[in-house]
């Protein structure tokens, strides 16, 4: 009986140590958490943070050059056990903010990456001044690994406006994106397969984009000159880089 009191005394401790543990991981600040585990180091930026670890919001958030207003946010602690920083985040859209869907960021070590990304976002002027404003994401996930491309997979659908009369981009323009050298590619293809973009994004955030135009009158030259359009034999280019 003289052995019992210390084993029972030093359970005790334990699970009180285990319970003030378990308070101070769900009540910890999300910006806190958001920069320790350097998800904030790219390509995530954001205005601002508050709530806790498990129900937060980032105020102004963007990936990249995707705006995406104020969003909910969740770091999943189980990732942190195989020495992975996860937070997931929600952008519901609503009045002045036309960004929806969600995605998972990943940082582990000297890789970073976006995992299942889903959902419709405004672009804006970012590949200006190729008419790009809207892309929707199914499945979209991209790794970089000591800053080369490692994984990339997925669709993404460019929402482009009519450039000439009688070019057809209803559709739209889609990619299923995948790695190309050190840099990721997602290149575009019309319905017709006569309108595409090389959309080339490194992990530094560099990117090039490129939209080429084949099979157009004669007539269309005067208005594709005028919008910056140069001419490679019979098609028409377009070029945009810069970084994010």
């Amino acid at each position: 009986m003289a052995t019992a009191k210390p084993n029972f005394r030093a359970r005790w401790v334990l699970i009180i140590l285990v319970l003030i543990l378990l308070i101070g991981i769900i009540t910890f600040p999300m910006r806190l958490a958001v920069a320790w585990a350097g998800l904030d180091k790219g390509p995530l930026t954001m205005r601002g943070a508050s709530g806790r670890i498990w129900n937060g919001t980032l105020y102004s958030a963007a990936i990249g050059p995707v705006q995406l207003g104020d969003v909910a946010a969740a770091l999943k602690p189980g990732a942190l056990l195989a020495g992975q920083a996860k937070l997931a985040l929600t952008f519901p859209g609503g009045t002045g903010q036309s960004a929806k869907g969600s995605a998972v960021l990943i940082r582990s070590g000297d890789s970073f990456g976006i995992e299942g990304m889903t959902g419709q976002v405004p672009l804006g002027q970012w590949l200006a001044p190729l008419p790009a404003p809207v892309a929707d994401f199914e499945d979209f996930s991209v790794r970089f690994a000591k800053g080369q491309c490692a994984q990339a997979t997925g669709l993404v659908k460019l929402q482009m406006p009519a450039l000439l009369p009688g070019l057809n981009l209803s559709n739209g323009l889609a990619a299923a994106p995948r790695c190309s050298g050190e840099r990721v590619l997602l290149p575009f293809k019309g319905q017709s397969g006569m309108e595409q973009v090389n959309l080339y994004v490194a992990a530094d955030g560099a990117y090039r984009a490129t939209l080429r135009l084949e099979g157009l009158p004669d007539i269309a030259a005067p208005v594709l000159q005028s919008r910056g359009f140069e001419q490679d034999g019979a098609a028409w280019e377009l070029a945009v880089e810069g970084r994010f």
